[in-house]
């Protein structure tokens, strides 16, 4: 087959079943006064926030703290927008 005939490629998905209890969990140390986590492109359920996101507030040790819930995936950062 020349590189100038089409191929077929056969691709395979599976879904991903995430159970309502299923939780991502993100702990974030700063010595900012404050904090906000943005994030986007969760799976399954495509939440996303606006920049510069969620404002988060810091725990007696230090700890910004956030959970995502029925989530297997999610692209965040923190900032100090």
């Amino acid at each position: 087959m020349s590189s100038a005939q089409n191929k077929e490629i056969a691709v395979e998905s599976e879904a991903t079943q995430v159970s309502s209890e299923e939780q991502v969990t993100v702990h974030f140390y700063s010595e900012w006064d404050s904090a906000n986590i943005y994030y986007w492109n969760s799976l399954p359920n495509d939440k996303e926030v606006a920049w510069p996101g969620e404002a988060l507030q810091k725990d007696e040790e230090g700890y910004y703290t956030y959970t995502f819930d029925s989530t297997a995936k999610v692209n965040f950062l923190f900032n100090n927008g």
